[in-house]
């Protein structure tokens, strides 16, 4: 092989992505180090291979319309606006062109469904086809990452080993130091919840050791985690537009009078109804297949994934001539769906959202053993991948077509079954959860009372109880969450405008990293979510409100510290409004315990009355 680049262009590799290796490599062998040169000579017709063949990876896509073949990004994403700092609105391919103008780190937050992992493929595509971008795209799942031995560079390594049987992972950290790469880094919330802590730590080390590689990291919202990383600007997904619906619907590959039907609805009043549904991609996909099913939209989240789910099992049945010889389990909608919620249920509470061989076969069998089935776990797992297509299979890893749909049968199975221990898993999911649980309040809207039966009651006594055993100040602070951060507040300008330490937040970021702490933060942000009290803004009186006292821009990492509650100053946990708090938050906990017990004896007494005629 030639070191000449051009002499390197192999059979399958557009000339465009060529040009981009030799630009990358060009740029900063004028300047290079030792070992640089050496890498880009030696490796130029590698990387070009693997571009290409991570380039056509993201080209393809399985989506909830189209389950049993890919089909290509253009027809399957809509290109979405991102909001960033002072709620601004950009375009994603002007994100795309301007990057590294101002941060060449970033972090972009989505909601569940919101298009976050197409659009981390859009952004993959469009570097890849950027000459100008003078750097190596590398695209990471950061769910097959295995943290506990494996590091982020080892893993880049390993990827681009087979193209190239000479890169070590030396060549690999002169790369990044030389910025000759830009990695797309998808999914930080499909890291498992133990390692998270381990794979933030390198993501700020390598942002920190190599600031001329550009990183860009998806992620659902996760409160208080982006807030210390100092280099990385933050943006979200924003909702889509009724303009971005339309076009999404228009080139979706469905029948075109069901979509004209479906489109005419959303024109006539439907986005404005059900605005909050339509403006998420995977939503929308499910009410134009829930459309054409039943002609009805239903108005409720849980609504859809059940009724998704009846879709495309029924969609197997309408397609095939022999419904019960085609399911390889002989399986009824609703015998599968029982062992089906078993599965999600027991994965979900063991943090598994993808599978091997292996532990795809230990949860399914579990399931079918729990629900007294004698159905082969061949059967089951043919049905689900080949036949329903809820879940599917990316070489050895087997994953759902959508997390929603793990989420909606976990709170299906919570909602409907009668297990010893329902209460101490509710409360582990409460805790464990990043933000506000999905799983959760899907459980709520499937069945309040039940959530109020077998968690509620019981955990706002817990509550209830460890409030008014509070001895002193700081213990009322402890109740809340057992760490904070103390640090100094500054204005926009820099300037200090607190000399003593202040209570900034709760350390809900330290918690995540031991869900074995009693964290209430948790459970008040879910019950502001679905009551009629206002058991997290009780008091909101400028510093007072920790969510709203620091912008990004003025916390400084140099002057904070994660500090125990019960160590906390008495006078600083006054000063920032916590014993005021809690104060209030106990007597809003104590009505709705009163109002809730009063409730189901109520209905218990109405029942119990009719029995005595």
């Amino acid at each position: 092989m030639s070191d000449g680049f051009g002499d390197g262009i192999n059979d399958g590799v557009s000339k465009s992505i060529a040009q981009l290796v030799e630009k990358t490599f060009l740029g900063i062998m004028q300047n290079s180090k030792e070992g640089v040169g050496y890498l880009s000579s030696k490796y130029s017709v590698g990387f070009q291979k693997y571009i290409s063949t991570k380039l056509n990876s993201c080209s393809n896509v399985k989506t909830l319309i189209s389950t049993n073949h890919p089909i290509s990004l253009e027809k399957a994403y809509e290109p979405v606006n991102l909001i960033g700092q002072n709620e601004i609105h950009v375009d994603i391919d002007k994100y795309i062109s301007d990057f590294g103008k101002k941060s060449k780190h970033s972090v972009i937050t989505a909601t569940l469904g919101a298009g976050k992992s197409f659009t981390m493929k859009h952004i993959y595509r469009t570097w890849a086809n950027d000459q100008d971008l003078k750097r190596v795209p590398i695209f990471i799942e950061l769910r097959y990452i295995n943290f506990q031995d494996q590091s982020i560079i080892s893993y880049i390594t390993q990827q681009l080993l087979p193209f190239n049987s000479f890169v070590s992972e030396r060549s690999v950290q002169a790369g990044l130091k030389n910025g000759a790469f830009a990695l797309v880094m998808d999914g930080f919330d499909e890291i498992s919840t133990r390692h998270r802590a381990s794979a933030e730590k390198q993501i700020l080390r390598m942002a920190g050791d190599y600031p001329e590689t550009f990183i860009i990291l998806s992620s659902r919202p996760d409160i208080n985690r982006f807030l210390g990383w100092n280099t990385f600007s933050e943006y979200s997904v924003a909702p889509l537009s009724i303009e971005q619906v339309e076009r999404m619907i228009r080139r979706i590959d469905y029948d075109e009078k069901d979509k004209a039907s479906f489109l005419k609805m959303i024109r006539e009043g439907l986005y404005k109804t059900h605005e909050k549904l339509l403006s998420n991609p995977l939503l929308a996909s499910m009410m134009l297949l829930t459309f054409r099913e039943f002609q009805d939209i239903p108005s409720k989240m849980h609504v859809f994934y059940g009724t998704a789910f009846d879709v495309l099992f029924r969609k197997h049945d309408t397609t095939k001539a022999e419904y019960h010889r085609e399911f390889a389990t002989g399986l009824d909608l609703d015998d599968f769906k029982r062992i089906f919620m078993t599965f999600c249920f027991t994965s979900y509470v063991d943090k598994k959202y993808s599978f091997d061989e292996s532990s795809l076969r230990r949860y399914s069998e579990k399931a079918i053993q729990y629900e007294d089935s004698n159905v082969k776990y061949s059967d089951f797992q043919h049905d689900a991948i080949k036949n329903i297509c809820i879940m599917h299979r990316e070489g050895e890893v087997i994953s759902f077509i959508h997390r929603s749909f793990q989420e909606y049968f976990t709170a299906l199975f919570l909602s409907k079954r009668s297990i010893p221990e329902v209460y101490e898993f509710i409360d582990f999911i409460v805790k464990d959860s990043v933000d506000v649980n999905e799983c959760v309040q899907m459980f709520i809207d499937i069945d309040s009372e039940e959530f109020e039966r077998k968690y509620l009651i019981q955990r706002l006594n817990d509550l209830d109880k460890a409030i008014d055993g509070a001895k002193g100040t700081r213990a009322l602070a402890a109740v809340l969450a057992p760490y904070y951060v103390i640090g100094k507040i500054s204005d926009s300008t820099g300037e200090t405008a607190r000399e003593e330490p202040y209570i900034i937040a709760p350390w809900t970021r330290f918690y995540k990293q031991s869900p074995s702490l009693d964290c209430n933060y948790k459970l008040i942000q879910q019950l502001t979510q679905h009551y009629e009290v206002d058991t997290y803004n009780v008091y909101v009186h400028g510093d007072s409100d920790w969510s709203k006292s620091l912008s990004r821009k003025s916390l400084d990492d140099t002057r904070i510290s994660l500090v125990e509650a019960a160590k906390i100053p008495a006078a600083t946990v006054k000063r920032a409004g916590l014993v005021k708090y809690v104060a209030n938050l106990s007597k809003v906990i104590k009505k709705l315990i009163r109002e809730l017990t009063e409730k189901h004896e109520r209905k218990r007494k109405l029942l119990s009355a009719s029995l005595k005629k």
